[in-house]
């Protein structure tokens, strides 16, 4: 298995312990819709990458120039909206 698909392994394992947990259902829409656009950008990368996307990709930059992609993507984004990707995100790699 590769790295994507470990990751998007991981990601459905998260969202149903977040479901267990008793989350909101808007809550776990914000989870869904955070990582839908992080999976977008990492699904793009590893198809430049030829297929060989790493967890050793994924540091600082990685996630700054996701941040970029997705403003890009969306449009302008507020601070908030960047700061709720990151803690998605964060919340997710812990």
């Amino acid at each position: 298995m590769g790295f994507v698909d470990e990751l998007k392994k991981y990601r459905l394992q998260f969202i149903r312990s977040k479901q267990n947990e008793n989350l909101s259902v808007h809550t776990i829409r914000h989870y869904e819709t955070g990582f839908r656009y992080f999976f977008e950008y990492v699904d793009l990368l590893n198809k430049k990458k030829r297929g060989k996307l790493s967890s050793s990709h994924v540091d600082e930059n990685f996630i700054y120039d996701f941040l970029d992609w997705a403003a890009q993507k969306n449009g302008k984004q507020s601070q908030s909206t960047k700061k709720a990707y990151l803690v998605r995100i964060s919340v997710f790699y812990v």
